[in-house]
């Protein structure tokens, strides 16, 4: 049997994931301790970070006296007329970033129709212009952005809607030229017209949401009109809506754009020209004025920057923490001598496993007990000593030597394997212990008893090696785990 032990180092040790798993899980209360200080790390990264950031603007505080500094006009001249393209770059930037027409799809957009037939006599053109200035008011307004659940101020949404009339004599044929200025001049009055409210969106719900709501105020005026001018043809002729394809804002998007680069381009070009002194002049009393418009704004950003940059920090900290923290076991696992498990005896050094005995430990708090719990269920179960005597028994041999250092604890466990069995005895490792060794030479074999966790890996290599020198067979092995 001795032969199965001489390639026994030519096997490489294989990690147990598992074992492993539930070695790293036993070091939960030093794992409380990292995440403690990583949380502590973090919040003084974060403190050093807020303290950085909260320094520059300390020291801007402190302006330097440009009283006595003097600046040539042309470049004065230059400083306002940079610092007015600033402001204008600032309202063109809101505008691009807020507005309804920048953030539609100029491929998709939905056209909506509501055309009436006015005829109110001598009043017409009066009653027309009442109706086409029905935008005027921000109630229609405010009701539009409810309807459409709209996010956006209502400045934005009149880009979105239109009103209009074509006045026309009484032959119905609409005036579109230089007669019709004449004709005004010459207050000529008209009897019927035709009025449009048009509205542009890109969601097709919403497009008719809203233009119920301006239906419904006109209809409103018209009862207020009636009543006041008395009684005139107000006739729908047509209520749509539609998709088209709408150029017109392709090329205020474009134009938008353009504007706002070309702002940016004045600015640099103009901002370019400027020497250090100058520069610093310039910053300190031209766009100081700016930050000051700005500063309760700011302070709101920097409340919300921090919050989210302690966040980060923490979570960062703690996790190079817990990295550190299992990097340093993991470690420290695979260094570790000892025997971890059971199949390492059998994987590593070719030892046929007796039996397997459970020893009691006193799980002192929950977690200890829980993870115990779960340990014995993701192992194979332990046997009996009655079942391992019986293995032992079964092997058909008188002498037997059971070699091994064990603790207190697991020496009460496996002692009833050689009690009442005068032929069985137990000693120390062969390779320590020159009575073991003389007892071993005149028995049947031995039977290396190990216990996990403290028996280290050389101890058994050494006892395989003298037992193979010595022709001493090693019948197998009974682990305590």
């Amino acid at each position: 049997m001795n032969e199965n032990y001489t390639n026994m180092y030519e096997d490489e040790m294989e990690i147990n994931l598992i074992d492993l798993m539930f070695y790293l899980l036993r070091q939960w209360r030093t794992l409380l301790i990292v995440l403690v200080i990583g949380a502590l790390a973090g919040g003084g990264i974060h403190m050093i970070k807020r303290s950085q950031a909260l320094t520059p603007a300390s020291e801007e505080s402190e302006k330097i006296d440009y009283t006595d500094y003097e600046v040539e006009p042309e470049v004065r001249s230059n400083m306002e007329i940079a610092c007015e393209y600033r402001a204008l770059y600032d309202k063109q930037l809101e505008y691009n970033e807020n507005s309804l027409v920048m953030k539609m799809d100029p491929s998709k957009v939905y056209y909506g129709e509501l055309k009436y037939y006015l005829a109110a006599g001598d009043n017409t053109r009066l009653v027309s212009e009442m109706y086409t200035s029905i935008f005027a008011d921000n109630e229609i307004l405010e009701e539009l952005k409810r309807a459409g659940g709209l996010d956006c101020d209502i400045q934005y949404i009149r880009e979105l809607i239109s009103s209009s009339a074509s006045r026309e004599r009484g032959d119905s044929i609409e005036i579109h030229n230089v007669v019709s200025e004449l004709l005004e001049n010459l207050e000529l009055g008209y009897n019927n017209s035709v009025v449009y409210f048009t509205l542009y969106y890109s969601e097709e719900e919403a497009t008719q949401n809203m233009m119920k709501v301006i239906q419904e105020k006109v209809n409103e005026m018209t009862t207020d009109l009636q009543a006041q001018y008395g009684e005139f043809t107000f006739a729908e002729l047509n209520n749509s809506v539609r998709l088209t394809l709408n150029n017109d804002y392709l090329n205020r998007q474009k134009t938008a754009v353009d504007t706002l680069n070309t702002y940016l381009g004045n600015i640099t070009r103009i901002e370019g020209t400027f020497e250090e002194e100058d520069l610093e002049y310039y910053k300190s009393e031209y766009l100081s004025r700016e930050e000051l418009l700005e500063e309760e704004s700011v302070e709101e950003v920097v409340e919300f920057n921090s919050a989210k940059s302690l966040i980060k920090w923490l979570l960062v900290a703690i996790f190079l923490a817990c990295v550190c923290w299992g990097g340093y076991y993991c470690v420290k696992y695979l260094f570790d001598k000892r025997i971890k498990t059971s199949d390492e005896l059998q994987d590593m050094y070719h030892l046929r496993i007796l039996g397997k005995l459970a020893k009691p430990q006193e799980e002192k708090n929950i977690i200890d007990k829980k993870l115990a719990e779960l340990e014995r269920k993701a192992s194979s179960p332990a046997d009996s000593i009655s079942h391992v005597k019986g293995m032992v028994l079964s092997l058909n041999k008188k002498n037997i030597l059971f070699s091994g250092n064990l603790s207190k604890n697991s020496l009460e466990i496996v002692q009833g394997l050689w009690e009442k069995e005068p032929s069985f005895k137990h000693m120390g490792f062969v390779h320590q212990d020159d009575k073991a060794l003389h007892e071993a030479k005149k028995a049947e074999g031995v039977i290396i008893v190990a216990e996990v966790n403290e028996t280290v890996s050389r101890e058994i290599r050494r006892e395989l090696e003298v037992c193979r020198i010595q022709g001493i067979p090693v019948l197998g092995t009974v682990v305590v785990e």
